[in-house]
């Protein structure tokens, strides 16, 4: 008789502190891949997700879509003492928190997508969990 032992390791995910996050963007290297027309911003994104929770980050994907037809993704995280944080994992620069009618804005130095039909239209959230 065969007998097969499957262990499931469950990685504990948790909301960290912002310097938690930076932290990690420091370590990871998602943004040093080149943009391509296989490697998009939703292949970015995924890849900063996915490289989180293998480290216990609770990081998830957004997108937005513009009035243009235009859409964009990028992360956001959940952190203990800044809220919600939203980050371009092209270039690990911090968003400000996106609003429906508004433009994607970089929180740090307050440029934004501010091209004609480019005003956001819908936000939509994937892979979103609820961390401890």
């Amino acid at each position: 008789m065969n007998i097969i032992l499957l262990i499931i390791m469950t990685i504990a995910l948790y909301k960290p502190t912002w310097m938690d996050v930076v932290r990690f963007l420091e370590r990871d290297h998602t943004n040093w891949q080149a943009f391509t027309a296989d490697h998009s911003c939703e292949a970015f994104a995924l890849d900063l997700e996915n490289a989180a929770k293998e480290d216990g980050l609770n990081f998830y994907r957004v997108r937005v879509n513009f009035e243009n037809g235009a859409a964009h993704i990028f992360n956001a995280i959940e952190t203990s003492d800044h809220g919600t944080i939203y980050i371009e994992p092209q270039e690990d620069y911090r968003y400000a928190t996106p609003k429906v009618g508004g433009y994607l804005c970089w929180n740090d130095t307050g440029t934004c997508w501010k091209a004609d039909g480019m005003k956001i239209t819908e936000i939509i959230e994937y892979d979103k969990v609820e961390a401890k």
